[in-house]
């Protein structure tokens, strides 16, 4: 019993600490005028929809698959600062609380067990266990940020570097697909790389480099995947089985899959894929053409998230598409 209350007291202090240090980052990052795009943990997420019609801008609240343990927030501005190499500060404030916490979990062992009960007591050192393991996840995330990056995550800031400056398909990195970085990478950095590496493969029109990154995503372990993650991967293979490798099963299999967040997607990237798949799987033009009015619609909303090169390339989509449909 003892034991069930301290794993319990952990996953609260870890859910507790986590959402302070999510309102602290909010609060500073708000200060250096960055806005909140979202707000993730375990099975939920609150995220700003630059598409509604009425409330553009307006923060909503859903429910999802499962998330990371602990809270993540994105904090956005536009036009985005140059990116920073991280500096310790973060690394020793992270430090410094894991430390607290480690000694607040010994010292209420030795000193305020007794006078709460072994019940309270057990809650409670799980509690301060919870926050010294949030930090020292947080300590290994800093000391990775804090090196130079090496091998795939390397590539993954290569390749969107030159995303966020192109003009045109000509500019943006055109390597083959780095096998040897990828085989010894984290499920995270995995799923970066196939996701930018398909971008930019689709903007070039590369057809060999999709087809490779399609086939890894296929074989992916995404056990432990976020659903996030799970709609960043069913989102390219739903893409890419309505269009450029017309299969239907297949892209009505990855489509279901990840249905929600799918149909939820109302940017002109998220439109256009449903237009694509309205018209070329399912053969629906009424479908299809409401889609494409939506994605059209959706290229005049200033949404910052998106790049200069993926408005143009969506843009030339949606025309191509419009081609067919007024044939």
């Amino acid at each position: 019993m003892i034991f069930l209350l301290e794993l319990l007291g952990l996953i609260c202090g870890i859910l507790l600490f986590g959402w302070i240090h999510v309102l602290v980052h909010y609060l500073i990052y708000r200060a250096k005028g960055y806005s909140c795009d979202h707000v993730a943990g375990i099975f939920i997420r609150w995220q700003r929809d630059y598409y509604d019609p009425d409330e553009p801008g307006k923060m909503k609240f859903r429910v999802t698959r499962m998330n990371q343990t602990y809270p993540t927030i994105l904090m956005i501005k536009k036009p985005a600062d140059k990116r920073k190499k991280p500096t310790c500060l973060k690394l020793v404030i992270f430090i410094l609380l894991a430390v607290v916490f480690i000694a607040l979990s010994i010292i209420n062992e030795v000193c305020w067990y007794d006078a709460a009960g072994k019940y309270l007591g057990g809650f409670i050192t799980g509690v301060f266990i919870g926050g010294a393991v949030l930090f020292l996840q947080m300590i290994i995330f800093e000391v990775r940020n804090l090196k130079d990056p090496t091998g795939l995550r390397a590539k993954i800031l290569a390749i969107r570097d030159s995303l966020m400056t192109a003009e045109t398909a000509a500019d943006i990195v055109a390597e083959p697909f780095d096998f040897v970085s990828y085989a010894n990478a984290s499920l995270s950095d995995k799923v970066n790389y196939l996701h930018v590496f398909f971008f930019s493969a689709e903007i070039r029109n590369d057809l060999t480099a999709m087809s490779v990154c399609i086939s890894e995503i296929t074989k992916l372990n995404t056990i432990g995947l976020t659903d996030t993650g799970h709609f960043a991967l069913d989102g390219i293979l739903f893409e890419y089985y309505s269009f450029r490798h017309k299969i239907p099963e297949l892209a009505t299999r990855y489509y279901q899959h990840s249905k929600k967040n799918i149909d939820n997607d109302t940017d002109f990237n998220g439109r256009r894929r449903l237009a694509y798949y309205s018209f070329y799987i399912l053969g629906d033009r009424e479908a299809a053409r409401r889609y494409m009015d939506e994605g059209f619609a959706a290229l005049s909303v200033d949404d910052p998230r998106h790049l200069k090169i993926s408005r143009v390339y969506e843009e030339k989509m949606l025309r191509y598409l419009k081609s067919q449909l007024d044939a």
